[in-house]
This record gives structure tokens, C-alpha cells and sequence, in this order.
């Protein structure tokens, strides 16, 4: 589960980047398949009071401007072209690295 502040429009993003079909379509929270497998779950910060999905520290103090650093996101697939092709519609530019 990603917790974020537009929990909509990062489901647009992802559902026009990697080709996701939407389960929830909701402002507060979203699922997005690939057939009928979850890839991405996707949270608003301030729905439900879920303060473990920040620094509670942080968020007691008001303060939200930590939220989200240091993520990693980690996507496996079986056809990378396929997804290079979505985020082309998107409107989006990849470089491939090899490791």
C-alpha cells in the first residue's frame, strides 16, 4: 500500500503508465489489477486517522512534509517493452539501465 495525498490521481498515472485497470475508484483509496492480480493499492494520508503511515512523530507536530520520501518502488514484469509503450501514452520518457 502507497499512502499519498492524491490517492485519484495517482491512479490515472498508474492506470495510463503500466496499463492497470481500477477495482475501487474511490478519492480515499484505490486498488489497480492486472487481470485478477493486485499490483498497487493506493491510500490518501488523512482518511480513516491511519497515523502509522507516516512519522507519527511528524504528524503529531503537523508537520506532513515528510511524507513519502525514501520510497522505493520495486515493479516486476514479464514484458518491459509492454510497459515502456503505456508510459509513451502517458506521456512519459524512460531510460532502460542495465545493472
Amino acid at each position: 500500500m502507497h499512502a499519498l495525498a492524491a490517492a485519484r490521481a495517482a491512479s490515472r498515472w498508474f492506470q495510463a503508465a503500466l496499463g492497470l485497470r481500477s477495482e475501487h475508484d474511490k478519492d480515499e483509496y484505490e486498488m489497480l489489477m492486472d487481470g485478477d492480480d493486485t499490483v498497487v493499492q493506493l491510500h490518501h494520508w488523512d482518511v480513516h486517522h491511519h497515523p502509522h503511515l507516516g512519522d507519527l512523530t511528524d504528524l503529531l507536530r503537523g508537520n506532513d512534509l515528510l511524507r513519502g520520501n525514501d520510497v522505493m518502488w520495486w515493479f516486476q514484469m514479464a514484458d518491459f517493452d509492454v510497459i515502456l509503450r503505456y508510459g509513451s501514452r502517458a506521456g512519459r520518457r524512460y531510460r532502460r539501465l542495465f545493472l
